[in-house]
């Protein structure tokens, strides 16, 4: 295929394919201005997870569960609690128990779960019994934890 000037010099690009003078433009200062954010945020990021993976403290999740109020609900009870994570790793799908004794004997227990229990926080939830646990010892302590 010749390029149409009579010359008899072949081009090699089909019909209708000129050239884009657009895609030979250098990029311009906005252009290198974006780019270099872009790459700073970037850079940034990975420093920081690089120091939090670093410098994260060693240990495992030290958890402690109290009780807060006890409420009549339906046809039970309900009794609140507070979970703290006094540690340094975060804890989830977190098993509290709570146990209603009367004289050192189980009269009632139950469970809840935490999903998630991050260092340093406090979470709150409920446990329903089907026993009044006024006047009676109410228990509550974490039974295990995943790590996330």
């Amino acid at each position: 295929m010749t390029d149409g000037t009579g010359d008899g010099r072949h081009d090699p690009r089909p019909r209708g394919d000129a050239p884009d003078d657009d895609a030979l433009t250098p990029p311009g200062l906005w252009e290198w201005a974006i780019g270099a954010i872009g790459a700073a945020l970037l850079v940034a990021m990975v420093v920081w997870l690089l120091v939090q993976a670093i410098t994260t403290p060693a240990g495992v999740p030290a958890i402690r569960v109290q009780p807060t109020v006890v409420a009549a609900a339906g046809e039970g009870w309900v009794v609140t609690f507070e979970a703290w994570n006094d540690g340094p790793r975060t804890a989830s799908a977190v098993e509290i128990e709570g146990v209603i004794t009367d004289g050192g004997a189980v009269v009632s227990r139950g469970r809840s779960r935490l999903d998630y229990l991050p260092p340093g926080s406090v979470r709150k939830g409920a446990i329903l019994f089907d026993r009044d646990p006024h006047g009676l010892r109410v228990e509550m302590r974490a039974l295990g934890y995943a790590d996330p």
